[in-house]
């Protein structure tokens, strides 16, 4: 993650890496009649064959491609900070979901981000961005684009970075070290990534922040950020046994701990600690499969994350401490080939089958009174795509490619039921440069496990403002689960265009229309208006004399929600100045180097 120093900066950093280029042999002069010079050999015909680097298969093509040249010109130092600098224009505009795009490798599906974190960026080919409509291929549903990282065939790296910083007017120091290699060959690939990342606290002194004149003054006791230390590291072997199976293993770890004064102690006039210590690990494994007409990926991945905060007064009986620990185990299999030929072309069927299942537990204590929570799920899942070509460029008379998709899906969770899911696209290209694509979907959304389960939490003499009297009064204020939530339905449609002038090289105009609609949405209790007041009188309780006394914020279904979206964009990129020979860009510092050579 790039990081934005205040202050004092200083910044060190060393890379060595190495880069293996193939390279195509230079061509010998031949005679007129095709016979080397005085060989007397016969005539001889040499085929030179290059393996297509790995796209994403079917008629729809990328909105738009991010080759090596603009990948350079970024100034990233892995691929997160390229994804973070082409974020504003591999978004989704469909409205949903987190809006961070599918992610595959050379055209196959991964088992988490941490298999492509830290690979530096001269190791991408190209990137390619593909719409949303693409990741139902993949077993997703069409609510994120899907971004397709193509990596080199033959790539060797090791890298090391190191910073240091200030923040807070200098008075905070901050650092971080990273250390990874990576090899790349056409029999698969090996990583290695280990990162250091440490920041001293900022004092509310150091801030300027103004005493509190109600009461004593605290500022010495307490801290605007925390002291941090975070440590993570990742290791992924993939290997590609023969033509038709390749295998991938990735294991990442990651710890992390912060120290924060929150204010003086009542009896000791001491300083009050908060304490908070995060642990993870994450394992996933792959098994890719393919021949002439299908591929097939299966994914396991298991995850385990824990959080832990103490507070720390001078008197233990005041004391409180939260723990809590999040567990998870999926498995996915995706497979997507070709079912039958048309006259436009072949038509290509995906299905994808999941099954996982998720616990939470943790206890908290406060005050003396323990809370313990204990929650788990258990999901299973099916989608199926089928994608024909209606009409090709060939057969068409002038009118276009045209093509159609259709996709069904079901998922059971055992602590809320059945839901489903339908929907279709139509892509049109009239034109090589020229692309529309009309998508409609319909979809349940299922309560989150927490939505459902969290326990139920009272807190009495909790300060609430009543938008009825204008007063702020003591209540008793319940949180936590609602078993009772509905299913959102969602409705979708989407309208894109995507345009790459032909007599501008390299200015893509696109163009976006969505509509969503959600009924029954499922969210959060809304903040305490007379608006909420009205619309949820059973969740305010009042005395006889009409003062407030209770309030509920469990979540709930809103009646329906509804968003348009209009969105247009324009993206220019041109490479200038002189170029090194051959097909690659420019040598930079930490970069690969030019093909065939080393650089140290």
């Amino acid at each position: 993650m790039r990081k934005n120093y205040v202050g004092l900066l200083a910044t060190g950093l060393a890379a060595i890496s190495f880069e293996a280029a193939a390279q195509m042999p230079e061509a010998q002069e031949r005679s007129a009649d095709g016979a080397d010079p005085g060989s007397g050999a016969t005539d001889e015909i040499v085929v030179e064959g290059v393996r297509r680097l790995q796209g994403v298969p079917g008629d729809i093509e990328p909105e738009f491609t991010i080759g090596e040249e603009e990948i350079g010109s970024y100034g990233a130092s892995n691929l997160e900070e390229v994804l973070e600098a082409v974020a504003a224009r591999s978004g989704s505009a469909r409205g949903r979901g987190s809006g961070q795009p599918v992610l595959l490798l050379n055209g196959r599906r991964i088992a988490g981000f941490q298999e492509l974190r830290n690979v530096p960026p001269e190791a991408i080919a190209k990137v390619e961005v593909y719409p949303e409509a693409v990741a139902l291929q993949y077993g997703y549903t069409a609510d994120q684009r899907v971004l397709n990282i193509v990596l080199k065939d033959n790539f060797r790296a090791l890298t090391l970075e190191a910073g240091a910083g200030a923040r807070g007017s200098g008075a905070a120091p901050e650092g971080e070290f990273e250390g990874s290699y990576l090899r790349l060959s056409p029999q698969g690939r090996v990583f290695g990534d280990f990162e250091i990342e440490q920041a001293g606290a900022i004092g509310a002194l150091n801030r300027g922040i103004k005493a509190d004149l109600s009461g004593p003054d605290d500022r010495a006791l307490r801290t605007v950020a925390p002291r941090s230390e975070d440590y993570q590291a990742t290791a992924l072997w993939n290997h590609v046994f023969n033509r038709t199976f390749a295998g991938t293993a990735s294991l990442s770890l990651g710890a992390g701990q912060t120290r924060s004064l929150i204010g003086a102690d009542a009896g000791s006039g001491d300083a009050i600690t908060s304490e908070g210590a995060t642990r993870s690990a994450q394992l996933g494994l792959t098994l890719d499969a393919s021949t002439s007409n299908w591929l097939a990926t299966g994914i396991v991945t298991a995850a385990f994350n824990q959080s832990r905060t103490d507070t720390l007064p001078s008197s233990p009986a005041l004391s409180s401490a939260s723990e809590i620990d999040r567990t998870s185990l999926d498995a996915v299999v995706n497979a997507s080939g070709v079912v039958f030929s048309m006259p436009a072309g072949a038509a290509r069927l995906s299905l994808r089958a999941n099954a996982g299942v998720e616990a939470t537990s943790g206890e908290s204590l406060r005050s003396g009174l323990l809370q313990e929570t204990d929650l788990e799920r258990t999901q299973l899942g099916a989608r199926a795509t089928l994608s024909a070509p209606l009409m090709s460029r060939r057969e068409d008379g002038g009118f276009g490619a045209i093509s159609a998709s259709l996709t069904a899906a079901l998922g059971d969770y055992s602590d809320f039921g059945m839901i489903n899911a339908f929907g279709g696209s139509l892509n049109w290209s009239p034109t090589e440069n020229l692309n529309l694509l009309a998508q409609a979907d319909w979809s349940e959304n299922a309560p989150s496990l927490s939505q459902l389960g969290d326990p139920v939490v009272t807190i009495p003499g909790a300060l609430v403002y009543d938008p009825l009297t204008g007063d702020s009064v003591p209540v008793t204020l319940t949180s936590g689960g609602n078993p009772d939530l509905d299913a959102e339905i969602r409705t979708d449609l989407t309208l894109t265009a995507n345009w790459s002038l032909k007599k501008l090289r390299g200015l893509t105009l696109s163009g976006s229309y969505v509509r969503n609609r959600t009924d029954d949405a499922l969210a959060s209790f809304p903040d305490i208006t007379a608006a909420t007041l009205a619309a949820y009188p059973s969740r305010f309780v009042r005395d006889a004399g009409g003062v407030l006394v209770a309030v509920d914020r469990a979540p709930v279904n809103f009646a329906e929600r509804r968003t348009e979206t209009l969105r247009f964009g324009a993206a220019f990129f041109r490479g200038f100045g002189p170029r090194v020979a051959g097909d690659g860009p420019a040598f930079r510092p930490g970069g690969g180097g030019p093909p065939g050579g080393a650089q140290a």
